[in-house]
């Protein structure tokens, strides 16, 4: 089933976050760049949508992923997040073992954020790194540095990613 913003299949939820900082001259997804005052609106659209899905179902439909990707969704702040899978946990029917991920630029991400988006539930990051030399990374778009990539990925670690 496809609605706004998100696709719920059987079993997995994807959410699409269609904000970016920069747009990468690579991309193919719906994505905007600039509109990050939209957001607070386009979140709480898509718990809407959630919950009329959900009740629609007549019962809590299992879920055994959670995928947020984009756009940047780590533009969201933490309590953003923490909304959504909120809402996903009083709604649908998380197994134990459920996955959830979101994807991340690593240079929209701070200790602060990564150990928010661990504690709101998220047990996997996922960073867009196409390259880690300057020349390509400024060639795509990129907002990153290597260095930057680095720092992410030893933050998401200690976080408990």
């Amino acid at each position: 089933m496809i609605r706004e913003g998100i696709i719920i299949s059987v079993n997995s939820i994807y959410i699409h976050f269609p904000f970016c900082q920069r747009r990468c001259t690579y991309c193919d997804f719906f994505a905007r760049a600039g509109m990050a005052r939209f957001i607070p609106e386009y979140i709480e659209s898509v718990i809407r949508e959630m919950k009329l899905v959900s009740n629609a179902s007549g019962e809590k439909p299992p879920v055994h992923t959670v995928y947020i990707g984009g756009g940047t969704p780590s533009l969201m702040a933490p309590y953003q997040v923490q909304n959504l899978l909120d809402t996903i946990r009083q709604e649908y029917d998380l197994k134990d073992d459920v996955e959830i991920s979101m994807e991340a630029n690593p240079g929209t991400v701070s200790r602060e954020k990564v150990f928010a988006f661990r504690q709101a539930g998220i047990n996997r990051i996922s960073y867009g790194v196409q390259s880690f030399q300057p020349a390509e990374l400024k060639l795509l778009g990129r907002i990153h540095t290597a260095e930057e990539v680095k720092t992410a990925v030893e933050l998401s670690r200690e976080a408990g990613f």
